[in-house]
C-alpha cells in the first residue's frame, strides 16, 4: 500500500512539473492573461500606454524603515525602492532586508513573488538563494521567515 502511495506522490510531482506553460503571444493585441499595463512607474507618474521604460533601479529614491504591512513591531524594518505600481494595489519594488531580519509564520492577503538577487532566505522549510524564486498565492500560511548569512 505504501508503495502505491509513494508512486501516486511521485507521479504527480513529474506531472507538476510536466504542465504545459502559458502560451506567449508576442503579436497579441495586449489583452493576455498576464496584461500588467496600467501600472506607473518611478519615471513617469501617470500611465504611459503602450512605451517601454528603462531605468537603473539604483537611482530610484530609497524608502528606509520600510516594513510589510501587518508585521508586528519587533520584526527588523527594510528598505524598498518602489518601481511600479497599480491602481489595484499590485506593485513591484526592490526590497533589502538585513541580516537580523526574522518574522514569524503568517499568510499575506495578496499574492506575492520574490526573486533573490543576492543573499538567502528561509521561507518556512524552503530557502531561496542568489536567483531563486518564489510565488505565494494570497492566503496561503508560510512559516517563519530568517535571512541566511549576509
Amino acid at each position: 500500500m505504501e508503495n502505491k502511495e509513494n508512486s501516486a506522490r511521485e507521479q504527480e510531482a513529474e506531472d507538476f512539473l510536466h504542465i504545459a506553460s502559458v502560451k506567449e503571444d508576442w503579436g497579441g493585441d495586449g489583452r493576455g492573461r498576464m496584461n500588467l499595463s496600467g501600472r506607473r512607474t518611478v519615471i513617469a507618474k501617470e500611465y504611459l500606454p503602450r512605451q517601454y521604460q528603462f531605468f537603473d533601479t539604483n537611482t530610484v529614491l530609497e524608502e528606509h524603515g520600510w516594513r510589510v504591512s501587518g508585521m508586528p513591531n519587533n520584526v527588523v524594518a527594510g528598505s524598498r525602492r518602489l518601481l511600479t505600481w497599480h491602481d489595484s494595489g499590485a506593485s513591484t519594488s526592490r526590497v533589502v532586508i538585513s541580516r537580523q531580519f526574522e518574522a514569524p509564520s503568517g499568510f499575506f492577503t495578496s499574492d506575492l513573488e520574490i526573486f533573490v538577487l543576492r543573499g538567502a532566505i528561509q521561507v518556512g522549510e524552503w530557502q531561496l538563494s542568489k536567483h531563486g524564486y518564489s510565488f505565494i498565492p494570497a492566503g496561503v500560511r508560510v512559516g517563519p521567515w530568517k535571512v541566511l548569512g549576509d
